[in-house]
């Protein structure tokens, strides 16, 4: 049985993916996160963990190829990185189920990542400036409190080394967020050759519902987030009024389209020179070494190096 394994990085087009073209091949069978099958090698108690049980129940419901696609197959829980931890875990518990498995990792340039993750802050109800949200990320106090783990996570060479020790180089593929995001249906259509997939692309929706918010749009919502709980504590609030939240979440890309809010704020508007350093620095080594594994395209989309 053959297994294409998607191993979904946060803001890498993952639930895009999982929406709108794995439900479309039609040469597959594609368990995404409703998966109760999946969640047997999920399961994080490791004395539950059976490797000839898991691996009859998967051969007797499936009979042709599949894509497994999941977000909890990094190992966060609750928004922690645990160190990566329970990302090792899994990827030995899906090396003993599927052995002879492709695995596909897509990655974002880091700056676009940590710029995204603070907006999707703000947009949850947040409103500290960018450095307080990064400096929470780099302390070791930040479980639970933002939707991003640590700034670990995003040292993609090493969950990449680990999956190509585990299954081989051959059968670990890296793709490029920016790959993707740059025309999705050719990139869908290369991807679909590189792994015999037959789709029918006509009934794909290629349109992109997310697009940077901006700079008075942010201004809007930081300032309207005091009064509303959102869906985070790690904010400041002066007071709550029930509807402004919802009210505003539910139309912020509707409110996004009108050109009086401004540009939308590239990376140093949103990061600063300063913070832009620090993640330089901090993430340089460890894409040196994606450089040094023959991903060298990471050059062309600027990657922290």
């Amino acid at each position: 049985m053959k297994t294409l394994i998607h191993i979904g990085y946060q803001k890498t087009g993952t639930t895009w993916l999982q929406k709108n073209f794995f439900p479309f091949i039609n040469n597959i069978c594609y368990l995404g996160k409703e998966s109760e099958l999946l969640k047997t090698i999920l399961k994080p108690n490791i004395f539950d963990f059976h490797t000839d049980k898991i691996k009859s129940e998967f051969s007797k419901k499936y009979n042709k190829q599949l894509i497994i696609s999941n977000e909890d197959l990094l190992g966060i829980i609750n928004y922690s990185w645990h160190n990566g931890i329970i990302a090792k875990e899994i990827a030995q518990r899906l090396q003993l189920v599927f052995p002879k498995a492709n695995i596909v990792i897509f990655i974002r340039n880091q700056f676009d990542f940590v710029a995204s993750a603070y907006y999707e802050y703000i947009k949850s109800g947040g409103n500290y400036s960018f450095t307080r949200f990064f400096n929470e990320l780099k302390s070791e106090n930040y479980y639970g409190k933002i939707q991003l783990s640590s700034i670990d996570y995003l040292r993609y060479s090493d969950l990449i080394e680990f999956y190509i020790k585990l299954f081989g180089k051959d059968h670990v593929h890296v793709f490029l967020y920016e790959d993707l995001k740059k025309n999705n249906r050719v990139f869908l259509e290369q991807f679909s050759n590189k792994f015999d997939l037959k789709v029918d692309f006509d009934k794909i929706d290629y349109s992109s519902k997310n697009s940077r918010l901006r700079k008075n749009l942010v201004n809007l919502l930081k300032t309207a987030n005091y009064f509303s709980k959102g869906n985070t504590s790690f904010k400041k609030n002066i007071l709550n009024i029930p509807l402004i939240f919802p009210l505003i979440n539910r139309n912020t890309e509707k409110l996004n389209y009108f050109k009086f809010f401004g540009k939308p704020r590239n990376n140093i508007d949103i990061i600063g020179f300063k913070n832009y350093n620090l993640i330089k620095k901090y993430y340089s080594e460890s894409n040196q070494r994606l450089l040094k594994m023959g991903y060298e395209s990471i050059k062309k989309y600027n990657y922290p190096l």
